[in-house]
């Protein structure tokens, strides 16, 4: 390519002599095809086609001579703007062939030569291409009432330079970095050309030229980034991300934009998110199943949406995870320890655990251990898909082929009165299993506010959801004390507390029919369950009160050699004397512990008469199944 003083300085010169010719002429006609006065300005216009080539458009010599002469009033008197009759009226000459020859123009505009001060929205596409068509139209009628100017795309041409979106288009990226300062250059792009109503860019309007430019800088952004990704081929966190989700554009693009609001610590609801992937209020609508449960972003974790239902919700926001944001930028995949952390930081409704005890320290009669066991067994083979490629089962644990998880559905409960060990069998299972346990209850869902506790049953268990889905082992939920939501619903409802108290056992209901991952609810009263929801559990069992042999083994666990005095501990006769659940007798110990401990040194060791009296106090207060706890606790 020539330089571009050289150039610029041809099309100054045919500006010049365009401008010459027309003052001798003044307005008489003038036929620039066959006037011997513009034959030299054909010959030296000619000469510079070949050096348009880099355009996809077929330059003429009669645009040279429009463009030297617009050159030559821009150089010469500031000019940035033209009338379009007055351009073709210095070449033309008189108003009919002025208008007969605007197409000359028209296609100038077109393919991104010329710009005017408003066009016609062509297409929605926000991809394009620098020196190709533009998405907009333009047409004579237009022209008659706007100005037009050179186009900034043209003006770089013009002076070999090339605009931040234009520039290393032939370069692959050479790292993580560069590959997202493009897409947050494009991602704000997209943001400075949302501040327009959709009416304002729709298809088939007019639109100024400001938003015109702000959708071509948009445009531009995108296709920079399709054509140097084409040639790059290191590896790419986010490319990896949606080559694994099997993500759309438009997954992709949401996902970019909330990583960009995170580093910014900007809060974003839905209609801003929409909006960024929208070109109409039609196209807004349709594109919320970007954002609904079975979008592959929601579906996989990889973004928290609010869980949307009847009851109005307290914040839109949506967000990408914490470690989705660390894996882009930071090119480092986040342990499953720390991606569950960082997704039960969004809540207080759990508490995460990592249990020690094992199988082998639940103490139950055989049969009851052994149904544990098989139990554990069938969910670590997943037997459910054999019993179900025999006919016999499809229930709950069954698979969609869509989950990104691998997780099958467990429910287990356990019943049977306070103190029988419910909470350690639920951690020893956990153990077996190899995860960790995180616990709620319903203090932590009900709330005293109108739908608040609704709420917070869907938050519960949209967590809970996004925990398998996100993490490689995910938790078992135990749900400590759950005899409320679990209780038969009732018939009348004529308070708004009953009407409550039937939503949130039909939303636990709903739950527990979705539910994935290992759940294991405990409850006492095991006659008032529910029949629904005794459906939903694949275990139900009793955890009764020991007998005699468990409870002897009861008291040796919770009284260790390490405890002066424990080595004339009769356990068989606390054991035949007194029946206490495991629960109790750790309750027991403590308070004779205590009061051991207290005395003088000569005498501090425990003595069987310690524990035969806080035994006596707690059956006294058990009687009637009241299983209070006392003492120094």
């Amino acid at each position: 390519m020539a330089a571009p003083t050289k150039l610029t300085n041809t099309l100054h010169n045919i500006g010049a002599q365009v401008r010459a010719i027309r003052k001798v002429l003044d307005e008489k006609p003038l036929n620039p095809f066959r006037s011997t006065h513009y034959s030299k300005i054909r010959r030296e216009a000619k000469l510079l086609l070949p050096q348009f080539s880099v355009f996809n458009y077929s330059f003429k010599w009669i645009d040279m001579i429009i463009l030297g002469y617009m050159w030559h009033k821009l150089i010469e008197e500031e000019t940035q703007q033209f009338a379009s009759l007055d351009v073709l009226k210095v070449i033309f000459g008189p108003m009919p062939d002025r208008i007969a020859h605007l197409q000359i123009l028209v296609d100038l505009l077109d393919n991104q030569v010329l710009d005017s001060t408003s066009k016609v929205v062509r297409t929605p596409n926000r991809s394009i291409q620098p020196r190709k068509p533009t998405p907009f139209s333009h047409n004579r009628q237009l022209l008659l009432k706007e100005k037009i100017a050179f186009s900034e795309n043209f003006l770089a041409f013009l002076l070999d330079e090339r605009s931040q979106a234009e520039a290393d288009l032939d370069k692959p990226y050479s790292s993580n970095d560069e590959y997202l300062d493009d897409w947050f250059a494009y991602l704000s792009s997209l943001d400075e050309l949302n501040y327009y109503e959709f009416s304002a860019r729709r298809r088939g309007r007019r639109i100024e030229m400001d938003v015109a430019n702000d959708m071509v800088a948009a445009m531009k952004w995108k296709s920079r980034i399709k054509q140097r990704l084409s040639i790059t081929n290191i590896n790419l966190p986010l490319n990896d991300l949606i080559k694994e989700y099997a993500l759309e554009e438009e997954d992709a693009t949401i996902l970019m934009y909330l990583v960009k609001k995170d580093l910014d610590e900007r809060t974003v609801d839905q209609e801003d998110v929409l909006k960024v992937i929208s070109q109409s209020h039609q196209e807004m609508y349709r594109n919320r199943s970007f954002l609904n449960t079975e979008g592959k972003l929601v579906q996989n974790g990889l973004i928290e949406v609010p869980h949307e239902t009847v009851f109005s919700t307290s914040s839109n926001d949506i967000r990408v995870m914490p470690d989705i944001t660390r894996r882009i930028i930071m090119q480092k995949a986040v342990d499953d320890d720390e991606r569950l952390r960082e997704i039960l930081k969004s809540d207080n409704f759990f508490t995460l655990l990592d249990p020690k005890q094992t199988l082998d320290d639940l103490i139950l009669n055989p049969d009851l251990k052994l149904t544990i066991q098989t139990s554990i067994k069938k969910y670590h083979h997943n037997v459910d898909a054999t019993l179900k490629d025999w006919n016999l089962y499809t229930g709950a644990a069954e698979i969609s082929s869509t989950d990104q998880s691998s997780e099958s559905g467990l429910l287990i409960l356990f019943h049977g009165p306070s103190g029988t060990g419910k909470t350690f069998a639920a951690g020893s299972i956990a153990n077996a299993l190899g995860k960790k346990l995180i616990i709620t209850d319903m203090a932590r869902i009900q709330s005293r506010w109108v739908g608040e506790s609704e709420r917070n049953v869907n938050r519960l268990f949209a967590t809970f959801e996004r925990i398998v889905r996100r993490v490689e082992n995910p938790p078992v939920l135990l749900f400590n004390e759950a005899d409320q939501f679990l209780s038969q619903r009732l018939e009348n409802t004529d308070s708004a507390v009953d009407a409550m108290h039937n939503t949130m056992k039909n939303l636990f209901l709903e739950a527990f029919e979705r539910l994935k991952g290992v759940m294991i609810a405990t409850t006492n009263l095991r006659d008032n369950l529910d029949s629904a929801f005794s459906r939903r559990f694949h275990l139900k069992l009793e955890l009764p009160m020991p007998g005699v042999i468990e409870r002897e083994q009861l008291w040796r666990l919770h009284l260790p050699d390490t405890i002066p005095g424990v080595t004339e501990i009769d356990f068989a006769g606390l054991a035949k004397k007194y029946e206490l659940t495991g629960g109790q007798i750790s309750i027991i110990v403590q308070n004779a512990a205590t009061e051991a401990a207290t005395r003088l040194k000569k005498l501090r060791y425990l003595k069987q008469r310690d524990l035969e009296k806080y035994s006596r106090l707690e059956c006294e207060e058990s009687k009637g199944d009241k299983l209070n706890r006392i003492g120094f606790n």
